[in-house]
């Protein structure tokens, strides 16, 4: 039987995810670019329009 508590844990759960994805995402977001006056070599990644113009062809 599901309790009351069962289901705010799993939503305290889920909203750790969250966070710790968009940390994820932020951390390789200034890795890539050169936020931080630092910048890695990484093979450039196509930009959304790239993306988009590919895919009407």
């Amino acid at each position: 039987m599901i309790t009351l508590n069962d289901d705010k844990e799993r939503e305290k759960r889920s909203i750790i995810a969250i966070i710790i994805l968009a940390l994820v995402r932020l951390v390789l977001y200034i890795s890539n670019g050169s936020v931080c006056g630092i910048t890695f070599y990484q093979p450039k990644e196509p930009d959304l329009s790239e993306l988009f113009e590919r895919r009407d062809l």
